[in-house]
């Protein structure tokens, strides 16, 4: 009897973890659509924005740096290397923690979800980086785990408890999703302190953590940018539209986000790794078939996933309790061309980032988040229910176009 081998096997497993976690979480925000008022998702939406930004501030993109400097064949040094990394986080989060603090308070939080709100965006950090790590090391599903634990393993006990307290608060949302990042922070660093061997001791690495600094902060404002676009959108529209209009959005926008982070997860990898692999090996031949083949499945989720995601999104609005979604319908479909146009992105990206244009990848961005923000106030004055969401659209639109101008400019023969 054929055998599956173990490489199918461990995709096959990561891919149905990274499944059941984006399908607790769409559950939850389903959940939250029909259970709270739209007021309240949209307050969930911009916690959930800051978070991602956080994220990725505290980072600082070191991981562009540490990734590449850790190595499975020298697990008691790659020990060293992620105390070092920590030790400096510690100061990053301690700064990060007041200022997003002072952050949150421009938008209306109470302090009593602040409080939970600071502690978790240090803890989601912290995981994401042992995700990392453990899958740099080779310990992917590990790693894929960590991520579960974090954000989706708390949800059915989350539900449960509305069922048999018969109240569900976005303080309770909130308090669960803390839990979980702590457990999730508990089990990755466990895991890594027991697995990763002991040595004799080292003094901290200072010029390996300069060289990192050095390294990550110049791919940051690139990163940064990108993020941005899908999260500084929310806080905007908070600003020019009712709590109700902001239900909606958040609503529409967490349901595009969980489609797209879908097809990055769980299928995406699948098809740049072997167009990374073939640059590497310097096989044209093979390089090219890889290319094809990612443009194909990036083509198929832009139009395919986005009429899915148009459709059941829609049929949802008219089916939750509150018409607030229903009467913001237009809002989905412009969010929607919005995620197709970023998915189509991701054809033109990836042969730039096998080519290591980076600092060509980092204008592009820069250049989509300028776009996007000079927009917002031009559209505003024709209408501010759509300004938003159009920009965000035109934002991508520009991100494409870029990108793909300069990956033809890449692969353009020399003097031509």
């Amino acid at each position: 009897m054929a055998t599956v081998p173990r490489p199918a096997v461990l995709l096959t497993t990561n891919s149905f973890v990274r499944l059941t976690s984006v399908g607790l979480r769409s559950l939850l925000t389903i959940s939250m659509a029909v259970w709270l008022q739209p007021s309240e998702l949209g307050l969930y939406a911009i916690v959930a924005a800051t978070l991602t930004l956080t994220t990725y501030f505290y980072g600082l993109d070191f991981q562009t740096f540490s990734m590449r400097e850790l190595s499975s064949a020298d697990l008691a040094g790659a020990r060293f290397r992620v105390r070092d990394q920590f030790t400096m986080l510690l100061l990053v989060y301690a700064t990060g923690g007041a200022i997003t603090a002072v952050f949150l308070r421009q938008f209306g939080l109470a302090p009593k979800l602040i409080t939970v709100v600071v502690p978790m965006a240090i803890l989601q950090h912290a995981t994401l980086e042992f995700y990392r790590i453990l899958t740099r090391l080779g310990r992917t599903i590990a790693g894929t785990v960590v991520l579960l634990i974090r954000d989706a393993a708390w949800v059915p006990i989350c539900l449960l408890m509305k069922f048999v307290t018969g109240e569900l608060t976005l303080a309770g949302v909130l308090l669960f999703w803390l839990a979980g990042s702590l457990l999730s922070v508990i089990y990755g660093g466990g895991l890594l302190f027991k697995w990763l061997p002991a040595s004799e001791r080292r003094s901290i690495d200072l010029p390996w953590l300069v060289a990192g600094l050095r390294t990550g902060l110049r791919m940051l404002s690139g990163t940064l940018s990108l993020v941005a676009l899908f999260s500084v959108d929310r806080m905007i529209f908070a600003k020019l539209n009712s709590p109700d209009q902001l239900g909606a959005y958040a609503f529409f926008a967490l349901g595009c986000a969980s489609v797209q982070g879908l097809f990055e997860t769980a299928i995406l990898p699948s098809f740049w790794s072997p167009l990374l692999q073939a640059k590497k090996d310097k096989n044209d031949a093979a390089f090219r078939i890889a290319e094809l083949k990612l443009a194909r499945v990036c083509l198929i989720a832009a139009v395919a996933g986005g009429a899915i995601t148009a459709i059941l999104l829609t049929i949802l609005a008219w089916l939750l309790p509150n018409r607030a979604y229903a009467a913001n319908l237009h809002l989905l479909y412009v969010l929607v061309a919005a995620y197709s146009l970023l998915t189509l992105s991701n054809i033109p990206h990836y042969r730039l980032f096998a080519e290591r244009r980076d600092s060509r990848i980092v204008t592009a961005n820069v250049s989509t988040f300028a776009a996007f923000i000079i927009l917002i106030p031009v559209l505003a004055v024709f209408d501010r229910s759509t300004a938003v969401p159009l920009a965000l659209a035109l934002a991508c639109a520009t991100l494409f176009a870029l990108k793909w101008i300069m990956a033809r400019e890449v692969s353009r023969p020399a003097g031509l």
